[in-house]
């Protein structure tokens, strides 16, 4: 019956939508029965006049969207997702969804720059993970597309901040000007004229100019002199110097303007079943001290890894007047600012804030407080990481009060401050983190965390290691 209604909607459809110079036709009832905002539209006191005119869409993607209210099978096109996409976004959230899968299904180097971009737009998680997959596994191929040299400087700067790019940052040089002198010839403007193609490439409405996006840091001497020989004109004197600096890797040099991130880093999603819980050491019942106010921990790596999370000791003491038989709250809630700072080295004061959030941390006697990272975060080498947390508030119950000290229970008493890993899945792990067996193993073959900081609260890291 819906196909039979589908066909037949110009003769027996009792409501017209004019779109440019076409007119649609449909079913009040078929359309009300799957949106709510149809149902308002044409069976309430204020219902649209008829016809009705719809703007910002093409007739075609209109029809497109019709089969949704008739047809057990819609055939999709990514000439007219977009506006598909918004009208499904406006009317039925079901049919929203298959859209999504859509493009899911159907993603192509050619096509995932569009795809990514509308992932973004409605803040769909997973497609945005499946296209940042896509476009790290074939870069190069990706910025030969004619949907990326067409996409937004927006998309183009989320998609310039991946860390897992598989590609030689020449490569991304090259796609970025391509890219900007096919935007300079969409608005008319000189796309041969060096200076024009800086305007391009530092537009201030962004959040970071793409510019300055680029890891120069990642070439060689010889390969940024050869740009520079050609597009002298595309950088300042200042940018010139620092990623001279950042090439020669000069000591403690913090750039002010360029991502200094390493590239080529393993595509890797956070995995619980790869995680490890990496402990803190201490001798038994040592007391860490803190105050209300920012308590650091910082740790380093010799290896790449995701950092998921972490867990501080308890500050939930039975006070002494209590008896066993009080009745006991079971846990408090505190304020705290959760902060990961990288930073150059050990006692900085400035460094790059990975990491911020203000949230309630729940506290239970004698049982540590775990923290998720809303997004885990790529730990890597050679930096210093410093987790801060900044207590807003103290507390005190009836039975329980806000100790001043926290007793660092330690796992194991094998090691110290470093903490050895081995990244081989086949091997099984205590609590502490280090494994029962393989001992054997190569040096290379390990992972170091070390704490190198321990006047904080932090007593465990929740990792996943990353290998290449």
């Amino acid at each position: 019956m819906g196909t039979l209604m589908h066909s037949t909607r110009s003769e027996t459809g009792d409501i017209t939508f004019i779109i440019g110079s076409t007119e649609i036709k449909a079913h009040k009832a078929v359309l009300a029965a799957f949106s709510p905002k149809y149902m308002a539209q044409f069976y309430t006191n204020f219902s649209v006049e008829n016809p009705i005119e719809v703007k910002d869409v093409s007739a075609a993607a209109f029809k497109e969207f019709l089969q949704f209210f008739y047809l057990d099978t819609v055939n999709l096109t990514h000439k007219n997702i977009t506006d598909v996409l918004t009208l499904t976004a406006e009317s039925v959230e079901g049919f929203f969804d298959e859209c999504v899968s859509f493009l899911s299904d159907t993603l192509t180097v050619d096509n995932v720059c569009q795809c990514y971009h509308l992932a973004v737009k409605y803040n769909n998680d997973d497609l945005i993970k499946k296209c940042e997959r896509k476009i790290s596994s074939d870069s190069s191929k990706v910025f030969l597309s004619d949907t990326f040299l067409s996409c937004t400087a927006g998309d183009l700067f989320n998609i310039l901040q991946l860390d897992s790019l598989n590609c030689k940052e020449t490569d991304v040089f090259d796609a970025c000007i391509l890219w900007a002198v096919n935007c300079g010839a969409m608005n008319g403007l000189d796309s041969e004229n060096v200076e024009e193609l800086r305007k391009i490439l530092t537009d201030e409405n962004l959040p970071g100019q793409l510019l300055h996006q680029i890891r120069f840091g990642a070439m060689t001497i010889k390969e940024f002199m050869n740009y520079y020989k050609n597009y002298k004109q595309l950088f300042t004197e200042d940018e010139r110097d620092e990623i001279l600096y950042m090439i020669g890797k000069v000591n403690n040099f913090e750039p002010k303007r360029f991502n200094d991130e390493s590239r080529l880093v393993p595509y890797k999603e956070w995995c619980e079943e790869d995680s490890i819980v990496c402990y803190r050491t201490s001798r038994a019942n040592e007391k860490e001290s803190f105050r209300f106010g920012i308590n650091e921990t910082v740790f380093s790596t010799d290896r790449l890894f995701l950092l998921g999370g972490f867990s501080c000791g308890s500050l939930l003491e039975k006070k002494s007047n209590v008896t066993e038989n009080d009745q006991q709250p079971d846990e408090k809630c505190v304020t705290t600012s959760v902060s990961l700072i990288r930073k150059r080295a050990i006692g900085d004061k400035v460094g790059k804030t990975l990491f911020n959030t203000t949230e309630k941390l729940t506290f239970k006697a004698k049982e540590e407080a775990f923290v998720i990272l809303h997004r885990p975060v790529m730990i890597k080498p050679t930096f210093f990481y410093e987790i801060q947390l900044d207590f807003k508030e103290g507390f005190s119950v009836r039975d329980y009060e806000f100790n001043t000290e926290v007793i660092l229970r330690p796992k194991t008493s094998q090691f110290k401050t470093e903490v050895i890993l081995r990244p081989n899945t086949s091997h099984s792990f205590s609590g502490f983190g280090a494994p029962v067996n393989g001992f054997i193993m190569k040096d290379e073959e390990r992972t170091v965390v070390k704490f190198c900081k321990t006047n904080g609260l932090v007593t465990s890291l929740k990792l996943n290691i990353c290998v290449k």
